[in-house]
């Protein structure tokens, strides 16, 4: 049987890939501008309002890194003392159920907020890009998660 487009590894494992490499970038790339803008004694030019959605759209790309991990540890923990496979193991994977709930739709929601506030203020071009990337790579997480059932409240496995 064909797997359906919308799980389809042709396409969404590269993309995948690509959407955690610009969430991880974002991530390591937050404070190393901070410290060069403390360094050079340089501001970060933004509205109170534009600062708040700056560092929400970071703060979302960091909920979807962790969330992933929480999720990564898991199945790791899981297949590698299948002990673990049981009903025992149950609260590990309702907190990954339930923080990776609150991660991915809210890590969502927030670079949603970044990518307003950056495309209704007076950012230059580069800001507008990356906020489009950001927004597009916590998507294509959110579909991954929401395909694969890391968002769900089962512990059939």
């Amino acid at each position: 049987m064909p797997v359906g487009a919308t799980r389809n590894g042709a396409w969404l494992t590269p993309a995948l890939y690509a959407s955690l490499g610009a969430l991880l970038l974002t991530v390591i790339v937050w404070p190393i501008a901070a410290i060069v803008r403390r360094q050079y004694r340089a501001r970060l030019d933004l509205t109170s309002h534009e600062l708040r959605a700056y560092r929400a759209g970071k703060l979302g790309a960091l909920l979807i890194l962790l969330a992933l991990g929480a999720w990564m540890f898991t199945i790791v923990s899981m297949f590698s003392d299948l002990n673990k496979t049981t009903e025992a193991f149950d609260p590990v994977i309702r907190f990954d159920q339930i923080f990776g709930f609150v991660a991915f739709i809210g890590g969502f929601l927030l670079t949603l907020w970044n990518l307003k506030a950056v495309w209704t203020g007076q950012r230059r071009w580069p800001a507008k890009l990356w906020s489009v990337v950001l927004v597009l790579s916590t998507f294509v997480v959110l579909w991954v998660a929401y395909q694969f059932h890391l968002i769900g409240w089962g512990v059939n496995y």
